[in-house]
């Protein structure tokens, strides 16, 4: 069985930030763990692979950061046409009604969280199976969204698409997709299947970039 970590998420940002399985650490203190691979990147911040773990995110008051005690669940926007990889991405199509198409995937199983470490200028676009699911920008209200309603078990294509802007600066902006649970108000996030970093020294141009996501 897994051991639980309790972590309250910070709103500055530092260098050398602490990463456990993907979700931001800086808060963790007296704590001794085991059988963990660990790297340090460029950037100086230090991410720890820990399988036997699994992360709790709270805010210091005790409830689920950005969102009192439940993190609501999206309704499901319009849907838009995916921009093709390659080049500047184009603005997406006027949306359509469509909604997307219930594939047996349990409610509140699979979740969008961000993690914003004073960003600033970055507008990310989400797209799950070619459904525009949420658009993220740098200095809004931490998400935590419910994404399984447009996921199917199997292979899932997701693609980030950043839009081109001004030049980006601050802190890292962090966009995770992954499996967990809501229990009791508080998200226990799993180790992330889905990572997609913007940082300041990324290109003003704009990028996109695509996941397969495989739900089981």
């Amino acid at each position: 069985m897994g051991m639980m970590l309790g972590l309250g998420l910070s709103g500055t940002a530092s260098a050398g930030s602490v990463y456990i399985n993907g979700v931001r650490a800086d808060g963790l203190s007296n704590m001794e763990m085991t059988n963990v691979n660990v790297r340090v990147d460029a950037n100086g911040d230090i991410w720890i692979d820990a399988p036997r773990y699994t992360v709790e995110v709270v805010s210091p008051g005790g409830t689920t950061a950005g969102y009192g005690a439940s993190p609501p669940v999206t309704s499901p926007p319009p849907s838009a046409v995916v921009p093709p990889v390659a080049g500047n991405p184009p603005t997406p199509a006027a949306p359509t009604a469509q909604q997307p198409t219930a594939v047996g995937v349990a409610p509140g199983t699979w979740w969008l969280v961000t993690d914003d470490n004073a960003s600033k200028g970055h507008v990310v676009d989400i797209y799950i199976g070619g459904v525009l699911v949420h658009t993220v920008r740098s200095g809004e209200q931490q998400v935590l969204m419910d994404v399984s309603p447009y996921l199917r078990h199997g292979g899932n294509l997701v693609q980030f698409t950043a839009r081109a802007g001004n030049q980006p600066s601050g802190g890292a902006l962090h966009i995770y997709i992954g499996s967990g649970s809501n229990q009791s108000g508080t998200l226990n996030l799993h180790s992330p299947e889905v990572t997609f970093t913007r940082r300041s020294s990324d290109s003003p141009n704009g990028t996109s970039r695509q996941f397969q996501l495989n739900v089981p």
